[in-house]
């Protein structure tokens, strides 16, 4: 496995540069539930990223977004800015989950009061993410996000939890503040991690 938390000098402009396939447009004060156009944005995260394609990109304006968002291989998902878009777990779910894909993209986001669950392979689920879960995924990019006043339960990471021995991802300039990890006595084998960045 690779993990690399760095700082650098990419940001969201640099980003919106680059080649981003078809463009979905996401805005929560959108009228109905549009279709991912500018003029007719979807109100919904979830609802662009499940019709995109690889080497799509979802834009993302200013607001709240109070749901768990999935991310699925080749896409980029991308904020108006940490000060302005907001991804809520609302502090009874996780709030970004990166699992068994590669090649994708999270820039842009405060990503406040999350507390996910991870399922045991043997016989449990427990929380062990808060803010973001990475597991047996590559080529994952996490930059410019401010990343805030999430927890987990149950042992491992608060802020970013990294997990699985083939998962690659880097961390680039994103601020990890006020997260928190706490062990349980039911979750002793996991009893363990980091309350901003925890890698297993």
């Amino acid at each position: 496995r690779e993990f690399a938390i760095l700082t650098g000098r990419e940001t969201t402009a640099d980003l919106a540069l680059e080649d981003q396939g078809t463009l979905f447009h996401v805005d929560d004060d959108a009228p109905g539930e549009g279709v991912g156009s500018a003029a007719k944005p979807y109100r919904r995260i979830q609802q662009a990223l499940e019709a995109t394609s690889e080497g799509d990109t979802v834009l993302v304006a200013p607001g709240i977004y109070r749901e768990e968002v999935v991310l699925l291989s080749g896409v980029t998902l991308l904020g108006a800015g940490a000060d302005a878009t907001f991804l809520d777990g609302e502090d009874r779910r996780g709030v970004v989950e990166i699992d068994g894909v590669e090649d994708v993209v999270l820039q842009g986001f405060s990503i406040v009061r999350g507390q996910g669950k991870r399922k045991h392979p043997i016989d449990k689920v427990v929380p062990s993410f808060g803010g973001i879960l990475v597991q047996n995924s590559s080529a994952v990019r996490i930059s410019h996000n401010l990343i805030i006043s999430n927890t987990s339960a149950g042992g491992g990471g608060g802020g970013i939890a990294c997990y699985g021995g083939d998962s690659t991802v880097v961390i680039t300039d994103n601020l990890i503040v006020g997260n928190t990890t706490r062990g349980e006595p039911a979750t002793w084998w996991l009893a363990r991690g980091g309350g901003g960045v925890y890698f297993a």
